[in-house]
């Protein structure tokens, strides 16, 4: 046999057998009790070229009510209908005539490309009538051409003509790839081995490439023609060459490169005495259809394959691998694609059924967005079990700050849009979106408020977290932790900078608190010297956190020295280590409200004050929508329109008064605007509106210089956009 140019752009099923090894499979499973019946949509005439697209039957029929010209008056032309079928593809309908394809002559066959949903479908070229050697068509006058159309309301448009159409010859007969990238046609253009050949073209960005020649594997010195491609890469088509003095007869083959690979006839009752042409099957394998000229209803008929493989039904259900409980909507597949239906959806309960050969399933797999997709072994249970884990995992500990107990019922806010109490272990676990920044606020009667930020940065797995709790108790002292200077120094270091952001936090969290912040050293040195040191460190340490928006009056240094030992007599330097250290201490506990602030980029003063009060910090309060928070401290959006940017420089779950927490950033940027934006349950506050992006990136680099953290956010009037790089 001569070489031959083939792309393969199909993905076989069970891959590791060999090419041969496949033939027998389809061979074995599918051809070894084979009944047919012909369709009751069959036409007096003929009816031929089936295709199955979008759950009907198309096909290809005589159209008795077309009148022509005078010259075509005795002849009568073929025209595309459909007939609806059921899941075993048995015709529930009568035939229905494709209207909009209507054309003065031959329309059809055609084929259905699932990936770009195109229908592609044969018409006579009228511009250059001849004879073709087409079955059917062999004594119709007229060339063939492709024609591409897609549905439109409803409808079938014609979009455009297959690029490679041309007036010297026929081109038709379409069947597709399950890829949808490889078309394989019928044509008698010049060059070829026989009557008519098989050619493929592949699609690419830019259109389709030049038609290839399939080979003298396949083609003959005869005609070829009807192909038509299985889910699992089977190409099927009618040949009058390979045999001589039969017709058409029906044959299969692996859609491959592989040159020596045998071409084999399909058995009776599929062939016959007659010609057998035209041939598909249903993605499953369940069904088909093909077309003979035997005795019956017409000239040509179709008839329906039924495969009579032993099915078995399927349940199964869905869950949440983390919770157990039932996820509806979940997508389920199939391999091999044998199952009716080859895909299904889990539903309100997770549940789904299906009905599968026996023996043949292999894998079913799982997925839904925001879950890992699971694939399982199938061994013929006859109910299974698939569970999906969460994108992203929040384990987060809930613990007491000074006994490091793990502790149980305090309520944990995420974002003010859930609530959750934590359970005995003080664990709580749940799935988090990893796209999305999640504000984390804890509360209890016994503890102060707390809180922390979380975000999964798109990266699927557990995320690890602790919240602490601290002891709402006047007097009260707490250690914080990792809190390190060098050798007598006071500076702040940076990692001493995360640790009392910690408190900056707390305090925030609860408007009514006041602390002391204490610096502790060991028993070495002098004890003025200490003194002197530990008033030095706690002074520098305030004025870190006074930077951050803490007013003076909720805050005070008080340097101790060495006069409040953590150990009374140390013996050793972990000892050392343990007496030098940073605390805080619980001063004031008044109930105060908060006085709340919004100043817009319109007003010359800042914002409207309320009298409202809160109850903050010693009781769960049930959660309250932003916008019904937004609506009881009388605050509302600016009025700003098209794109705009903002620099968010604090956010909380609480409104704060922003003049007296954070003065210097009010002082300094208050020639650009405030906002107190309600957004996501939170009340952020922001800097702007701004023009450019330019001047949110000066903004920005301003407010990192003074140390806080900040985000440059992009807005469609008061609709947040995006965040942005600032680069």
């Amino acid at each position: 046999m001569k070489n031959i140019f083939l792309f393969i752009l199909v993905l076989f099923v069970c891959t590791t057998l060999s090419a041969q090894e496949k033939l027998s499979r389809f061979n074995n499973l599918y051809l070894q009790n084979i009944n047919i019946e012909e369709l009751p949509a069959n036409s007096r005439l003929s009816d031929f070229g089936p295709s199955l697209i979008n759950g009907s039957l198309f096909l290809t029929s005589n159209n008795e009510s077309k009148s022509l010209e005078q010259k075509y008056k005795n002849k009568v032309f073929y025209d595309l209908f459909s007939v609806d079928i059921d899941q075993e593809g048995k015709v529930v309908s009568t035939r229905k005539l494709l209207t909009e394809l209507v054309s003065e002559f031959h329309v059809g066959p055609s084929a259905y490309n699932l990936v770009t949903e195109e229908l592609f479908f044969t018409k006579s070229n009228a511009d250059n009538p001849r004879i073709t050697p087409f079955k059917p068509f062999q004594k119709r006058d007229f060339n063939l051409e492709l024609i591409i159309a897609k549905k439109q309301g409803g409808q079938w448009n014609i979009v455009r003509e297959f690029e490679h159409n041309n007036n010297e010859y026929s081109v038709g007969h379409p069947a597709f790839t399950p890829s949808g990238d490889t078309l394989i046609f019928v044509s008698d253009m010049p060059g070829g081995y026989g009557e008519t050949d098989l050619y493929m073209s592949i699609r690419y960005e830019n259109g389709w490439s030049l038609p290839k020649n399939m080979g003298s594997r396949v083609n003959t010195p005869g005609k070829e023609f009807t192909p038509f491609v299985t889910s699992d890469g089977i190409l099927i088509f009618a040949s009058d060459g390979l045999e001589d003095g039969t017709g058409l007869n029906l044959y299969y083959t692996l859609l491959t490169d592989n040159e020596d690979l045998s071409i084999i006839k399909f058995p009776a009752p599929l062939n016959s005495e007659y010609d057998d042409f035209g041939m598909v099957v249903n993605k499953n394998h369940r069904f088909g259809y093909f077309t003979t000229n035997r005795p019956g209803t017409g000239d040509d008929d179709i008839y329906r394959i039924d495969f009579n493989m032993n099915m078995v039904a399927l349940k199964g259900k869905v869950i949440n691998g983390f919770t157990k409980t039932p996820i509806e909507k979940a997508l389920v597949t199939f391999e091999p694609p044998v199952v009716i239906p080859d895909k299904i959806y889990s539903d309100n309960n997770g549940d789904f059924s299906v009905e599968a050969p026996s023996g043949e399933l292999k894998k079913i797999t799982g997925s839904k967005p925001g879950f890992k997709s699971t694939t399982i072994d199938y061994n013929d249970e006859p109910t299974i079990l698939i569970e999906l884990m969460p994108e992203v995992m929040l384990k987060l500990s809930v613990r007491d700050a000074e006994t490091k107990d793990y502790l149980a019922d305090v309520n944990i806010d995420f974002n003010g849009e859930e609530e959750f109490l934590s359970e005995p272990g003080g664990i709580i676990t749940r799935p988090i979106d990893g796209d999305k920044l999640y504000y984390i606020r804890g509360t209890h009667p016994d503890y102060l408020d707390n809180s922390l930020s979380i975000g999964a940065e798109g990266e699927p797995g557990l995320i690890k977290a602790t919240l602490w709790m601290y002891k709402g108790v006047l007097g009260k002292t707490f250690v914080l932790e990792n809190i390190y200077y060098d050798f007598d120094k006071w500076d702040i270091l940076p990692q001493s900078a995360v640790e009392l952001d910690k408190l900056v936090r707390i305090i925030n969290e609860n408007p009514d608190l006041k602390v002391e912040l204490g610096s502790h050293t060991d028993s070495r040195g002098t004890d003025e010297y200490n003194v002197w040191l530990a008033n030095k460190r706690s002074n520098s340490a305030v004025a870190y956190i006074r930077s951050k928006g803490i007013t003076n009056g909720r805050i005070t240094a008080k340097g101790y020295g060495e006069n409040q030992p953590y150990i009374a007599s140390p013996k050793n330097e972990v000892e050392h280590r343990l007496n030098r250290r940073t605390t805080f201490t619980i001063t004031g506990l008044s109930s105060s409200a908060p006085v709340i602030s919004s100043v817009h980029s319109d007003q010359s003063a800042y914002g409207k004050t309320s009298t409202a009060t809160s109850t903050v910090g010693r009781a769960v309060v049930p959660m309250v929508k932003i916008k019904d928070i937004a609506s009881q401290y009388n605050i509302e959006n600016p009025t700003v329109t098209g794109t705009n940017y903002r620099v968010q420089f604090y956010a909380s779950v609480k409104p704060v008064n922003i003049n007296s927490r954070m003065k210097e950033v009010v002082e300094k940027f208050t020639k650009y605007g405030i906002i107190n934006q309600p957004e996501d349950n939170l009340f952020k506050y922001q800097i702007g509106p701004l023009n450019s992006k330019s001047a949110g990136i000066e903004v920005f680099d301003s407010l990192v210089e003074m140390g806080y953290q900040v985000m440059l956010l992009e807005y469609d009037g008061n609709k947040k956009v995006k965040m942005l790089l600032p680069n």
